[in-house]
């Protein structure tokens, strides 16, 4: 039996990056949320990842998430 044939990707079809180092999208569990939209600034990927000493992801601020808290706070 013939291996199914993938479909050639359309010519303006979006890409996926992935990203193996999570170092530049990461902070701390203390971190401000000025240190959060930093790293977010810095990382360019509109999401940090709050991880806790082991690493272990304890939960995530988007940009979106930082812009209502600050707005919030206005």
């Amino acid at each position: 039996m013939a291996r199914p044939r993938l479909a050639a990707p359309a010519p303006n079809a979006p890409t996926a990056t992935i990203h193996t180092d999570l170092t530049t999208a990461c902070v701390g569990p203390g971190a401000t949320l000025r240190d959060a939209m930093r790293q977010i600034d810095r990382n360019r990927l509109g999401i940090v990842l709050v991880v806790d000493a082991q690493g272990r992801l304890v939960g995530t601020i988007t940009d979106g998430d930082a812009r209502r808290a600050v707005l919030a706070n206005a």
